[in-house]
């Protein structure tokens, strides 16, 4: 069973198990239309898995046409 969790406030996973770069494609790829082209800023947490995530959605955000702002580790409220 996957452990990924789509909600209001975003979706949320376990790398590996439901949360994988693919996914990762399809939900950045579907927030980048909803946006259209323009400054997208992005942060990510400390966990090992960041950097993979990171990167994923920047160069699809980047494919898609927009212009990516990484403010990196940042706390959520």
């Amino acid at each position: 069973m996957s452990t990924l969790m789509v909600s209001v406030s975003g979706i949320r996973g376990l790398v590996g198990d439901g949360l994988d770069p693919n996914t990762i494609v399809k939900y950045a790829s579907a927030y980048a239309d909803f946006c259209g082209k323009g400054k997208i800023i992005i942060g990510s947490d400390g966990r090992i898995t960041g950097d993979m995530v990171k990167h994923t959605l920047i160069g699809t955000l980047i494919a898609k046409g927009n212009d990516v702002v990484d403010i990196g580790i940042c706390p959520t409220p």
